[in-house]
């Protein structure tokens, strides 16, 4: 038996960059959604605002960049490079959260969120 215990993903938005994510079990999966939940909580609750105020909107942005920050640090395992896939550290964090163009991040996050969701075939197993 052959155990996977990370995904390979080519980017979409920039074909020439490849990244491993973390597969993470389901006690994993239930311990870092309630490490988070205070945080997801205001998240939903700041985002259901009509009439949000520009200090909430800030807010609002501070805690997705927290959540965001807390995601790749607990799934992300490599990323591409000149010298193929390296570890990810704080370093890498950085340059995929300042400096990689926006839709990067988006994609590396909306994969590493669905790695941790449950889907419905998940909850089948």
């Amino acid at each position: 038996m052959n155990l996977q215990y990370t995904r390979d993903f080519q980017a979409a938005t920039q074909p020439d960059f490849r990244f491993q994510v973390r597969r993470i079990s389901l006690s994993q999966r239930l311990r870092f959604l309630a490490d988070n939940h205070d945080l997801m909580q205001t998240l939903k609750f700041l985002a259901a605002g009509q009439n949000s105020s520009s200090q909430e909107r800030i807010e609002s942005v501070r805690l997705e960049l927290e959540l965001s920050l807390k995601l790749l640090t607990q799934c992300l395992v490599s990323i591409d490079s000149e010298n193929g896939l390296i570890p990810v550290g704080e370093t890498q964090i950085q340059w995929l959260l300042n400096d990689a163009p926006t839709e990067l991040c988006v994609e590396v996050l909306a994969c590493i969120s669905e790695e941790i969701s449950l889907s419905e075939q998940r909850r089948k197993n």
